[in-house]
């Protein structure tokens, strides 16, 4: 179609030589879209514009070599951009709901949103780097956060998050293969006067000691961490 050939005239120019080929590029293809089809006018076209220069800018994204997850299920994605303007202002929000949904961001549903909300993936990719309550991995059920501020440090937080990492086979910032657990080592959670404290996705769980903390890893499905924490429990 000659509008894909448009979009992909811009993520040519990006790949070949930066934005100002690209803009090139891109007033030649503007050029044979109205001449072979009339599909809009000049002034409708430069509207769409913008959306077409973002998803040419993914394409580009996929054609550098971008790693791609397996395939997402986009429904749950859609539903929650259907309770939003598209809006680039409502960008956090979506990626909220979007991480409590999937439990990470996927990169299909973000691709999905930089179209639905006229944000720049790049952009995309900014803010959830910067906010760590966001996650581009697959997060596990439960994410246990260990305080390790100073009244939790004190009070043996180190021995604690040792203790999880030996129990879960993993190390703080990661996740299980099960996908049960997440193991992150957080400030402050402020909850001084029960440290040392692990808080299990919203609930804090506080005067913790070795032996109390092997029990959060016991689940149903989770047999290594299970056996571990039984045959510890016996000495």
């Amino acid at each position: 179609m000659p509008i894909f050939r448009f979009a992909f005239g811009w993520a040519e120019g990006e790949l070949a030589g930066g934005q100002e080929r690209g803009l090139e590029l891109q007033k030649k293809r503007v050029q044979r879209v109205r001449r072979a089809t009339g599909w809009k006018s000049g002034d409708a076209l430069a509207r769409d514009f913008k959306h077409w220069r973002i998803l040419a800018t993914n394409l580009g994204h996929a054609a550098l070599g971008a790693v791609m997850t397996e395939q997402v299920d986009l429904q749950p994605t859609e539903e929650v951009l259907a309770r939003y303007p598209g809006d680039a202002r409502h960008l956090i929000s979506v990626l909220q709901d979007i991480q409590l949904t999937y439990r990470y961001l996927p990169r299909e549903a973000l691709d999905r949103v930089s179209i639905a909300l006229g944000v720049p993936i790049a952009k995309i990719y900014a803010v959830a780097t910067f906010y760590k309550a966001f996650s581009l991995t697959p997060r596990g059920e439960k994410v246990l956060r260990v305080c390790t501020g100073t009244a939790c440090h004190i009070r043996g937080a180190p021995l604690l998050l040792t203790e999880l990492e030996k129990l879960l086979d993993v190390k703080a910032g990661q996740t299980t293969e099960d996908l049960q657990f997440s193991l992150e080592a957080v400030n402050c959670v402020g909850a001084c006067a029960l440290a040392p404290v692990v808080v299990v996705n919203e609930t804090a769980h506080g005067n913790l000691s070795v032996t109390k903390v092997r029990r959060l890893t016991k689940t149903k499905g989770n047999k290594v961490a299970n056996k571990k924490a039984a045959a510890k429990d016996a000495n």
